[in-house]
C-alpha cells in the first residue's frame, strides 16, 4: 500500500485546495434574493400555486405523502434554463424510452430564481441501462450508489441517477407508499426516491418531458416558508443517513432559514451519529458551510444545533464569549464581502484565538503552530472534526495561514526579501493577506503591514472565480483552484503557480506547460474519465519548470498522457494512472506519441494492467526516451501488469532507451 502515499496524500492537499471551488458548485451558493414568506405572491409563487401548495401540505401532514404537480402552464416558461449538455442527455434518455426527472438542488434554485451550474437527473433506467444508451457515458460511484455519467466536450459531465429504493427500515411505517423496491439500491417508482432525498426543499423534481414540477413532500411549501425539515421522521432521517443532520444546518444557515421545532430537536438528540461519518467527509459538509457566503450565520447556526460545540471541542471556552464572537463576526464578514472564504481560512478564523494563545511568544513556524495545535486538539478530545491521522495535507492550510500571518505582521519579515518573497509564492498567501486585512480592520496597529502586503499583488488570473471551464491565453499565468476544465489551447505557454483543478487540463495542441518555482500543482481526475493532463493527437506536450506537479487520472485515463508526444524537461513530476491507464503514456484502447524525458525528479505509477511509463491496458505507445540528464525516475507498473517501462496487458510501444540506468528505480515500495 505504500506506493499510493503520494495519491492519498495529493488527493486530501487537493480536497483541501478545492473546498472553496466545490463551495460554489453542486448546491449552487448564493442566498436567495426575494425570500417568500407567509404565501406572499411572486412570479412563481402565484395565487393559483399559493392554493394548491396549500392544500397540499395540508394531505401532507395528514398522510405523510402527497403528490403535488405543477403543470409548466402555470410558472414562467423561462424559470427553468437548463445546460445545453444536459438537455442533449436528457434528450437521449426520453429517445430510448426512459424517464428524466431533473432533482434536488437544481429546481429549488430554479425557483428561487438562481442560475443553474451542476444539473443531475433522476431516471427509472438503471446504470448499465443508461451506458448502454448514452455515448460517451461510463458508470461511476456518488456516494453510495453506483451511478451513469456523460461526458461532453470540454469536460462537462452529467449525473444520470437511477431512482434509489426506499431504506428497508421505512418499510410498513405509517405514511410511507407501498413499494416493491423496499431496501434495494433502485426503484421504478419516482415518489421512492424522494423517500431518499435529504431535505424537502431538496426532494423536488421538474420533468424534463412535460416541465411539470412535482413534489411529494411539501418542498414547495418548506422553500416558501422558509421552513427546513426532512421528509421522514427527523430521529429515523438522521439514523438513516447521518450526513443530512450537517447538511439541514447548512441549509438552515445559507438561506436563513428556520429548523422545523421536532427536526431541530433531532439534531441535538442525534449529533453522536455524526460518528459514523467518515472524518473527511464530514469535516468537508460543516467546512463547506462556511464558504456560502454567511460565515457568521453559519457559525451561529452549528452553534444553536450543537454541531459546532460537539465536532470542536476545542472551542468550549470560546463559544458564547462575547469577545470571541465579536472577533469572528468581524473578521468573517471583511473575508465575505471580499468573496475570499475558503474552508482552511474559515477553520484558520475559527481556531486562531486558542492556537495563538497556546503558541504565546515562540517562533511562529509550521512546526511549533502544529505543535501548539496538537496539544490543545488531544488536551481537548478534539477528535472529532479532525482525526490525527486524517490530516496530513487537509491541516497543512491553516498551520501555513497562520505562519504566514504571524510572519507577515513582523518588521524583520519586511527586511527579508527573499523571505517577502517566499511568502507570497505560497499557495495560502491569498488567504493569509485576507485575514491580515481583516485583522487590520480591528486592529490599527497592523494597518502598516497590511499597506505593505497590499502592495505588488499577484497579477495571475486567479481559477477559483471560474464557473465553467476556463480557456487560457499564450504567456498567462495561473493560480487558484476550480472544478471544471481547463483548456490550454494550440501554441500556447501557461505557468502554473499553486493550480488545483479536480478535472482534467485538455491541451488542444502543441502546449506548454510551466511549473513556477515551489509551486505544488494538482490536477486530479479522479472522479471523472480520461487523463487527468490530455495531450492532443500529432501535437506536444512540454512540461518544465521548478515546481511540483501531481496528476492524478480518471477512469481509463492517464496521469499524463493521451494522443499526443509527452516531453518532460524538468520539475517534480507525480503521476498516477487511473484505472486501465499508464501514469505517463496512453489511455486504455488508445494511441499515444512519444514520451520523452531529459530533467526533473520523475514518479509514475500505473493503473490496472498498464505500465508506469508507457501504455495503458489494450493502448498504444510511440517511443519511449529518459535521458542521462534526468535527476531520477521511479516507475511502478498497476496491478497484473510487468511493465513498468513499456507495454500495457495487451498493448504495444515502440523503442524504449534509458541512457543512465542507475537513475531509475522500478517497483519501489516507498512510492
Amino acid at each position: 500500500m505504500k506506493k499510493y502515499y503520494f495519491r492519498l496524500n495529493a488527493w486530501m492537499l487537493l480536497v483541501s485546495m478545492l473546498f472553496v471551488a466545490s463551495c460554489s458548485n453542486d448546491d449552487n451558493v448564493t442566498k436567495p434574493d426575494n425570500p417568500n414568506p407567509q404565501g406572499e405572491v411572486t412570479e412563481f409563487y402565484s395565487e393559483t400555486v399559493n392554493k394548491m401548495i396549500e392544500e397540499n401540505i395540508a394531505l401532507v401532514r395528514q398522510n405523510g405523502y402527497a403528490e403535488l404537480v405543477i403543470p409548466a402552464s402555470l410558472y414562467p416558461k423561462d424559470m427553468v434554463k437548463l445546460p445545453a449538455a444536459d438537455m442533449e442527455t436528457m434528450d437521449i434518455v426520453l429517445k430510448a424510452g426512459y424517464t428524466a426527472f431533473v432533482n434536488g438542488g437544481a429546481v429549488r434554485d430554479c425557483v428561487l430564481g438562481k442560475e443553474l451550474h451542476d444539473v443531475d437527473f433522476s431516471t427509472n433506467a438503471t446504470p448499465d441501462e443508461l451506458v448502454a444508451v448514452v455515448p460517451n457515458s461510463h458508470k461511476t460511484q456518488a456516494g453510495n450508489i453506483t451511478i451513469a455519467q456523460a461526458e461532453h466536450e470540454g469536460g462537462i459531465r452529467t449525473d444520470m441517477v437511477p431512482y434509489q429504493g426506499m431504506d428497508i427500515r421505512l418499510k410498513g411505517l405509517p405514511g410511507m407508499p407501498d413499494s416493491e423496491y423496499y431496501g434495494q439500491e433502485y426503484s421504478k417508482n419516482l415518489i421512492d426516491d424522494s423517500f431518499s432525498r435529504d431535505l424537502t426543499i431538496n426532494s423536488l423534481y421538474y420533468d424534463y418531458k412535460t416541465g411539470d414540477i412535482i413534489d411529494y413532500h411539501g418542498g414547495l411549501y418548506d422553500l416558501r416558508e422558509h421552513i427546513i425539515r426532512t421528509p421522514v421522521e427527523p430521529n429515523l432521517a438522521f439514523t438513516i443517513d447521518p450526513q443530512s443532520m450537517l447538511r439541514a444546518v447548512r441549509f438552515a444557515a445559507r438561506y436563513d432559514f428556520t429548523v422545523e421545532e421536532n427536526t431541530a430537536q433531532a439534531i441535538r438528540d442525534n449529533l453522536t451519529k455524526v460518528e459514523e461519518i467518515k472524518p473527511a467527509l464530514r469535516r468537508f459538509v460543516v467546512m463547506k458551510g462556511f464558504c456560502d457566503k454567511c460565515a457568521f450565520r453559519t457559525y451561529q447556526y452549528n452553534v444553536e444545533y450543537g454541531v459546532l460545540g460537539y465536532l470542536a471541542p476545542m472551542l468550549k471556552d470560546y463559544i458564547g464569549n462575547a469577545e470571541y464572537e465579536d472577533y469572528l463576526k468581524s473578521v468573517f464578514d471583511y473575508v465575505d464581502a471580499q468573496k475570499g472564504m475558503t474552508a482552511d481560512l474559515a477553520y484558520c478564523i475559527l481556531f486562531m484565538p486558542p492556537v495563538m494563545k497556546e503558541l504565546g511568544d515562540q517562533e511562529p513556524t509550521v512546526e511549533n503552530i502544529t505543535a501548539a495545535f496538537d496539544k490543545l486538539e488531544q488536551g481537548s478530545g478534539q477528535d472529532k472534526l479532525f482525526w490525527l491521522e486524517d490530516y496530513r495535507f487537509t491541516k497543512k492550510d491553516p498551520m501555513l495561514i497562520w505562519r504566514n500571518y504571524r510572519a507577515m505582521i513582523n518588521d524583520a519579515t519586511l527586511k527579508d526579501a527573499a523571505l517577502v518573497s517566499s511568502i507570497r509564492k505560497e499557495y495560502t498567501f491569498k488567504s493569509s493577506l485576507l485575514l491580515l486585512n481583516a485583522m487590520a480592520q480591528r486592529d490599527a496597529s497592523l494597518k502598516k503591514y497590511a499597506d505593505e502586503w497590499n502592495k505588488e499583488k499577484p497579477s495571475a488570473t486567479d481559477l477559483t472565480s471560474m464557473e465553467n471551464k476556463y480557456t487560457a491565453t499564450d504567456g498567462e499565468t495561473l493560480t487558484g483552484t476550480m472544478e471544471y476544465t481547463l483548456i490550454i489551447p494550440d501554441g500556447a505557454t501557461v505557468t502554473l503557480e499553486n493550480v488545483g483543478i479536480m478535472n482534467q487540463i485538455d491541451c488542444r495542441g502543441s502546449a506548454k506547460i510551466i511549473l513556477a518555482n515551489g509551486s505544488t500543482n494538482i490536477i486530479t481526475n479522479d472522479e471523472g474519465y480520461g487523463s487527468a493532463v490530455y495531450t492532443t493527437a500529432d501535437k506536444t506536450l512540454t512540461i518544465s519548470g521548478e515546481g511540483t506537479l501531481y496528476a492524478l487520472g480518471g477512469q481509463e485515463g492517464a496521469g499524463i498522457g493521451g494522443n499526443g508526444d509527452i516531453v518532460i524537461e524538468n520539475g517534480t513530476i507525480i503521476a498516477y494512472g487511473g484505472e486501465y491507464g499508464a501514469g505517463i503514456g496512453s489511455e486504455m484502447y488508445s494511441l499515444c506519441g512519444n514520451i520523452t524525458i531529459s530533467g526533473g525528479e520523475i514518479i509514475a505509477v500505473g493503473g490496472t494492467q498498464s505500465a508506469g511509463i508507457g501504455s495503458g491496458q489494450d493502448g498504444e505507445c510511440g517511443n519511449i526516451l529518459i535521458k542521462s540528464t534526468v535527476t531520477k525516475v521511479a516507475v511502478n507498473a498497476g496491478e497484473e501488469c510487468d511493465a513498468h517501462i513499456g507495454a500495457g496487458v495487451g498493448g504495444s510501444v515502440g523503442k524504449v532507451t534509458i541512457e543512465d540506468e542507475s537513475k531509475v528505480t522500478y517497483d519501489a515500495e516507498d512510492l
